[in-house]
């Protein structure tokens, strides 16, 4: 178990709580995917980059996410969780930052996304705002204000 990992809730727990998730998102089954012809027998690689400067976290339950749906999917972190990640500085794949590989069954890394990539920007939000909160701003220059009382 590696420090990431000690720190999530039980699999019980978590389980119960991704699988809700899932099924409100999928419902009965994602119908772009299932009309998507041959879908279920392909593999592919996807990756996961940064679009905004913070505080990476959440991997451990996206990963989660891609398990239950199908224990093929290989979720590879890049980076550590807590880590302070910059912004992608372009469009071109040399000028992204990628903080994850996924690869597994196209069907499983296409209904996972939207949950496991919700619920990783949304941890992320709050681990970087907590984090300026903590340590202050990141950015040189970024002033707050002062009001006379």
């Amino acid at each position: 178990m590696n420090s990431s990992t000690a720190v999530l809730p039980p699999l019980l727990v978590l389980d119960r709580s991704l699988k809700e998730w899932l099924l409100e998102d999928i419902g009965r089954g994602d119908r772009t995917t299932q009309g998507l012809l041959g879908v279920a027998t392909q593999t592919r690689k996807a990756q996961w980059i940064v679009k905004e400067a913070g505080v990476i976290a959440g991997l451990p339950i996206a990963a989660r996410v891609f398990q239950l749906l199908n224990s093929q999917v290989q979720f590879t972190p890049l980076v550590e969780e807590g880590q302070w990640c910059d912004r992608s500085s372009g469009n071109l794949p040399q000028d992204q930052t990628v903080i994850a590989t996924i690869e597994g069954p196209l069907d499983a890394l296409l209904m996972g996304e939207r949950v496991a990539l919700n619920l990783a920007m949304r941890l992320s939000g709050i681990a970087t705002m907590t984090s300026v909160q903590v340590v202050g701003p990141a950015e040189p220059g970024l002033l707050g204000t002062i009001r006379a009382v």
